[in-house]
């Protein structure tokens, strides 16, 4: 079902769809006398790409995700925490890299946020890495973990989750070792509402820490605003597969 849903997933992005309606209808105009239909496919494809690559597209879409929860900058009232739960969003199986560069952009700035908030609470709290090995390639926890060290974490304070391949498991098998303590759940701003809602789904009670916001520029007005860009495309996307990791989620009785 894992390998299911990511194939399902990739396929199904609007930029793979527009590419694939402009192929068509480019071999149907260079191969085919069915120059009609195959007009209708570029067309259809392109626009699709340049509605996709609009700002006044894809940033109401993600920061209605990003804006949930807000980001937790003050701790005073949470300084007996005793868990900081850091989800993995990705590693790179690059040995001759330094270990920063190994961790993708989102767990890199998941890892830093999550270690911030550890430094302003009350010991002995410790933080929870968690992410196991979807790729085959890479355990995603332990490559956060000699991040972490490296950075200036104490070792005794890490504790490692690596069974997970998804979000979902993340939520189970961190209850396995937190139980029902309380904790702050730090994970991408766009992620966080799935997150938190798989967390909740186990019947524990994650306190928000969104982390890595990327609809910092709230100007839809501007000129840039209704010019296509790789950029807009790539938080468009960003945006749809975080929905559709919802929808899939509720589909399976799992939020």
């Amino acid at each position: 079902m894992y390998y299911l849903k990511k194939t399902i997933a990739y396929f199904i992005f609007p930029y793979r769809i527009g590419l694939l309606l402009i192929l068509t209808g480019a071999l149907l105009l260079w191969f085919s006398r069915k120059q009609k239909a195959g007009k209708v496919f570029v067309s259809i494809g392109l626009g699709l790409l340049v509605i996709v690559s609009l700002k006044v597209v894809s940033d109401p879409m993600l920061s209605r995700l990003e804006n949930r929860y807000p980001p937790l900058i003050h701790v005073n009232h949470l300084k007996n925490v005793p868990w900081v739960v850091v989800l993995s969003g990705g590693a790179y199986p690059a040995g001759d890299l330094p270990i920063l560069d190994r961790l993708s952009k989102e767990s890199l700035t998941r890892l830093a946020e999550g270690i911030r908030i550890l430094n302003l609470l009350e010991p002995p709290a410790k933080i929870v890495l968690s992410g196991g090995n979807p790729t085959g390639s890479v355990v995603e926890s332990q490559v956060m973990s000699q991040a972490a060290v490296a950075l200036g974490l104490d070792a005794d304070k890490i504790v490692i989750e690596d069974q997970s391949r998804d979000s979902k498991d993340q939520a189970r098998f961190v209850k396995d070792i937190i139980g029902g303590d309380t904790f702050i759940l730090v994970t991408s701003a766009n992620h966080m509402p799935r997150a938190a809602a798989l967390f909740t789904k186990q019947g524990l009670t994650p306190i928000p820490a969104p982390a890595g916001v990327i609809v910092k520029d709230r100007d839809s007005l501007s000129p840039t605003a209704i010019l296509p860009g790789s950029g807009s495309l790539g938080r468009t996307e960003r945006a749809i597969y975080e929905y559709l990791g919802i929808a899939w989620a509720w589909l399976r009785g799992q939020v």
